[in-house]
């Protein structure tokens, strides 16, 4: 259970954390919040587990809390269980050159979340380029 993170009998304040491409057979890819928990989860990413889905209560409490969280693209479900507070949302982080931080217009940048607080465990890092189009023979013209 919980392939990122598993409560059971505890009382957790899960905050700011990045759990990507995890697995649970049992349920829980990314957290699985266990029998007698009464766990706080807010802003955090938990996105692209492979199995179990992306959060999972089992038996989680009354008292269990979950607010602002980016739950998405979890093959099982990207689960807001017990305890919804409001302002989780599913939308695709935005990774930075296939890392962990996030792109200065990720709907988890402060700027752009829905608590308007930086969501997971890295800020951002890169940011929008600006391009203009070019024809190919100016391109060639360039280094000649």
């Amino acid at each position: 259970m919980g392939g990122g993170i598993s409560v059971k009998k505890g009382d957790p304040n899960i905050y700011n954390c990045t759990l990507d491409g995890n697995s649970a057979t049992l349920g829980g890819g990314g957290i699985s919040l266990g029998a007698v928990s009464h766990a706080h989860l807010w802003q955090n990413i938990v996105c692209h587990s492979t199995v179990g889905g992306g959060i999972a209560c089992n038996g989680a409490m009354t008292g269990t809390s979950m607010a602002c969280n980016d739950v998405y693209s979890n093959t099982g479900g990207d689960a807001i269980c017990l305890g919804d507070a409001g302002n989780n949302f599913a939308s695709d982080p935005l990774y930075c050159f296939g890392n962990f931080t996030i792109h200065d217009t990720s709907p988890c940048a402060a700027t752009y979340s829905p608590c308007l607080a930086v969501v997971g465990a890295l800020g951002p890092q890169c940011q929008v380029t600006a391009t203009e189009p070019i024809t190919w023979g100016k391109v060639k013209s360039m280094y000649r």
